[in-house]
């Protein structure tokens, strides 16, 4: 078996599932097929990546003991969560430890709930001591991650379906190897004056005194409520310098000096931090094209009671559709009471609602019954606004399709197969217009942006409102064959998702990421209203993602 401090951690679990995968346990499925299903269900709930990680280890304990029954290892809730905590964080490893305690309580608080077991999983509740008593019920409820472990138990008791397909275990290879959820192990390597250096578990790396002491974790510095920094740079000591350092279990405890303070940083935080070292982009999404796309819906009343779920599915792929709103015959929810769940409308020259069916006078070609190229929407204005919602009230079923496709995962794309092009088109900005109604609407950008670290940040395409281009006569016809082939990307069909919106239903998606389009006319009688939300409203809400 591989060792997690000898290589990749990713690479330890693939030779678990390996080894004993194939293992079933009188259940329906193998033990690989449940662990992938548990984090499908976990990631079609909108789970947080720790829970989607926790849901896929959640019976490692069975690989790691010989089987003390027909069903595995009694307690394999105790031993897998003991070896994930050695590799993880506690918000992945807890939920694992209490997946069988959580089984266990289901039992007491619910008394249908064991009819709904498996077969197997109502053998082991035998041996693992049954339903819970009071007393064990009150324990299990004052632990810190009793409801992730009962969302782990909801995704173990669906994940036992015969033929599921479900992504494969390698697909998981990014999130093993997260540096966020990963435990960090901690050991002191050199003091001295300017700079302390530590080992994260995968070498040196070094911090220089002023930047520790500029993020000192201390009472004196940061607020505790929200985190934010109670001084100025320009209050700190000319000289600051590390009077002493030791590290204390996953504690680097420093003194600074000249002033004397103390402050403490976890591993796990300066991992996260550390600048020391190869660059490390992060991946916030996941792209997706025809056939890989799992579009997230909801009821607006599931919606209203937990926003967390459905927030987390529209950063990770962009979009998703709310459902259960009211219709051009049915009263419901508005699309502004869509957008509130997340903040405020934002208001354009189209106001605050803008309305989409065939007008006499358009001032927009999305206002009339024609076929509409795929694009984003407003991109002369700044900024941009960063999601619209569309709200389907009326619709005949007659035409009406729109075709979305993510523009990241073309520009992904473009990036393996025309890197030069790529560059291009995210290194020039270029000019885009609108005018009317009294307004004239200006800005330039890049097509593609990306941020210092070459991540992805945003697409802009818009072939209606792309004002004459004005790069520099040696550029010029570069330029337009990189256009051209990232708007090939763009019309690829197997990029294509088409789906035809529903009376009650209001798609939601990025307006910097996802294109969106019309196939054919229209449907005459069609009338859909939209609206826009600024993207802090959604993203705000999803810690550690920009």
């Amino acid at each position: 078996m591989a060792n997690a401090r000898d290589g990749s951690i990713a690479d330890e679990v693939f030779a678990l599932f390996a080894e004993h995968g194939a293992n079933s346990y009188s259940e329906r499925v193998t033990m690989e097929e449940h662990a992938r299903q548990a984090a499908a269900c976990a990631r079609e709930a909108g789970a947080g990546d720790a829970l989607v990680l926790a849901a896929l280890l959640h019976d490692v304990g069975h690989f790691l003991d010989p089987a003390d029954s027909e069903f595995g290892v009694t307690d394999h809730g105790t031993s897998g969560g003991a070896w994930v905590a050695e590799r993880f964080v506690d918000a992945v490893a807890e939920p694992v430890r209490l997946h069988v305690a959580a089984k266990r309580y289901r039992c007491h608080v619910d008394p249908g709930y064991e009819a709904r077991l498996s077969p197997a999983s109502v053998g082991t509740l035998r041996l693992q001591g049954g339903p819970m008593t009071a007393g064990e019920a009150a324990a299990f409820e004052a632990e810190s991650h009793a409801e992730d472990a009962l969302a782990v138990r909801d995704w173990d008791d669906a994940g036992k379906q015969a033929g599921l397909e479900v992504p494969e275990l390698a697909e998981f290879r990014a999130l093993l190897e997260d540096p966020a959820l990963r435990r960090t192990p901690l050991a002191l390597v050199a003091v001295e004056p300017d700079e302390v250096t530590v080992d994260l578990g995968d070498g040196p790396v070094r911090f220089h005194a002023i930047w520790l002491r500029d993020n000192a974790r201390d009472d004196a510095s940061r607020h505790e409520a929200n985190d934010q920094r109670l001084f100025d740079v320009s209050e700190l000591p000319a000289d600051v310098v590390l009077e002493a350092a030791e590290v204390v279990g996953d504690l680097l405890h420093v003194t600074f000096g000249p002033d004397g303070t103390a402050s403490s940083f976890a591993a796990d935080w300066l991992a996260a931090h550390r600048y020391d070292g190869p660059e490390r982009p992060t991946s916030w999404y996941v792209s997706w094209g025809r056939d890989d796309l799992d579009l997230a819906r909801a009821d607006y009343e599931e919606v209203l009671a937990d926003i967390g779920p459905l927030s987390r599915a529209i950063v990770r792929d962009g979009l998703a559709i709310v459902t259960g709103l009211a219709t051009g015959d049915r009263e419901g929810a508005s699309i502004e009471d869509v957008a509130g769940l997340w903040g405020p409308v934002r208001e354009t020259n189209y106001g605050r609602i803008f309305h989409v069916r065939a007008e006499e006078n358009p001032i927009n070609l999305a206002f009339t019954p024609r076929s509409l190229n795929v694009h984003t929407d407003n991109p002369y204005r700044r900024p941009v606004p960063g999601y619209q919602l569309l709200h389907c009230l009326v619709a005949s079923g007659e035409g009406g399709v729109t075709v979305l496709v993510d523009g990241f995962r073309a520009a992904e794309a473009l990036r393996a197969e025309e890197p030069e092009a790529f560059a291009r088109l995210s290194s020039r900005p270029v000019p885009f217009r609108w005018a009317g109604e009294g307004f004239d609407l200006r800005d330039r950008r890049p097509l593609i942006e990306v941020d210092d670290r070459g991540a992805l940040r945003s697409v802009r395409y818009n072939n209606r409102s792309a004002a004459p281009f004005d790069l520099p006569h040696g550029e010029m016809a570069d330029f337009y064959a990189a256009y051209r082939t990232f708007a090939d990307q763009l019309h690829r069909s197997e990029l294509e998702v088409r789906i035809v919106l529903q009376p009650g239903e209001c798609l939601v998606f990025d307006n910097e990421r996802v294109l969106h389009g019309r196939d054919g006319e229209s449907d005459p009688g069609r009338y859909l209203q939209g609206c826009y939300l600024d993207r802090d409203w959604i993203h705000g809400r999803i810690r550690g993602e920009p």
